[in-house]
């Protein structure tokens, strides 16, 4: 049997507290016996599908939440002998865990480290305390420099930093401030996002309340950080993912280039042998029977769309049909997307209003 090479993606669902914007799956818990507990499932999932998938082998493997560092040693432990015992793991595999800061100590790193851990992910969001307050995140900038720290020197320098751009309090100058900061810590990588309001989190209860940046004021925040981070040689290659030469995410990238993974835990998703499925976002009922919420076969029209959705995210661009350069036409005259040499691909002005472009050009 022909073996292919698949990711591995884990969800750990538990945080400390719950950030006002998150519409994530994930949980206040402070609860050792749950991290253990729930450690154990994926570690029994893990051996399990080893034994159903023998030729699969895994090039890279994602460890996200929530906050996944929460579960500890212990924790990282139970599921990295599972994966190391059931699982073949290629010798190169891009193995990548998201922290939080104040959620790592050097015992932890030193765990990341003994298990192969050779990326990890920090959640910033702002270099402003100011801004960090006001969306409800439990570190300081102070706490961020710790953990970077302890991670670059115990663990890898492959180190990665969220940050948000449209958030309350935010102006040009203090996104300024956080881009700064981040280049001097020479990252391999950068994650912005714009902050989306998205139904049922607090910000969204908050109404009008909730004072965000304007939608002039956002476009110019998304143009400073493709310039500064440009100048520091950091390039984009997906509308909100910056790396150096030889930094980009490979397991970010399966998703957006439509290859093949595995998701374990509540919300986790799912895309493998032309079959999309995600797991319901419960974590009680996934540590007794774990139920699908979405299952579902892709079509060849669906796999064309989710091309386009998908490819047209990053800086490369797709190779596009006669159709889609047609409908795509008017977006190129108006300079949103070019088409050179046989590619098509977002302009900076392009990526700024990407959702509604997509729509128009996905074949409905």
């Amino acid at each position: 049997m022909k073996s292919k090479n698949v990711g591995l993606y884990i969800h750990i669902p538990f945080c400390v507290k719950k950030c006002a914007y998150c519409d994530f799956y994930s949980l206040e818990c402070k609860n050792s016996d749950m991290y253990a507990d729930y450690s154990e499932c994926i570690a029994g999932q893990i051996r399990a599908l080893g034994k159903a998938s023998q030729d699969l082998h895994f090039d890279s493997i994602f460890f996200g939440g929530g906050t996944p560092s929460l579960i500890g040693s212990r924790g990282f432990g139970q599921i990295f002998e599972a994966i190391y015992g059931s699982l073949f793991v290629d010798g190169d595999c891009e193995i990548t865990v998201e922290v939080n800061p104040k959620t790592v100590d050097k015992s932890l790193a030193k765990a990341f480290k003994e298990a192969g851990v050779n990326r990890v992910s920090i959640g910033l969001q702002s270099a402003n305390d100011n801004e960090l307050a006001a969306l409800s995140r439990i570190h300081t900038y102070s706490d961020f420099l710790k953990t970077h720290t302890i991670i670059s020197e115990t663990v890898t320098e492959n180190i990665s930093a969220d940050i948000m751009y449209g958030i309350p309090l935010q102006s040009i100058t203090s996104l300024q401030n956080t881009l700064d900061s981040l280049i001097k810590l020479r990252l391999a990588h950068v994650s912005a996002y714009m902050l989306k309001v998205e139904k049922g989190t607090p910000f969204d209860r908050m109404g009008k309340a909730l004072i965000l940046p304007d939608e002039d004021s956002v476009c110019d925040m998304y143009e400073l950080i493709y310039q500064v981070l440009d100048g520091a040689k950091i390039k984009r290659y997906e509308i909100s993912n910056f790396a150096k030469n030889g930094f980009r995410c490979r397991h970010n990238l399966k998703y957006w280039e439509r290859e093949e993974y595995i998701g374990l835990g509540p919300s986790a998703h799912s895309f493998i042998d032309g079959v999309r499925y995600s797991y319901r976002r419960d974590l009680e009922k996934y540590l007794s029977t774990p139920e699908f919420e979405e299952y579902r076969v892709i079509t060849d029209r669906d796999a064309e769309n989710e091309r386009i959705m998908l490819g047209l995210r990053l800086e490369k661009g797709i190779a596009p049909s006669d159709a889609l350069l047609k409908r795509a036409s008017k977006f190129i005259k108006e300079g949103y997307i070019k088409s050179e040499e046989g590619r098509l691909f977002f302009t900076t002005k392009g990526f700024l209003v990407s959702n509604y472009i997509l729509s128009e050009l996905i074949d409905f």
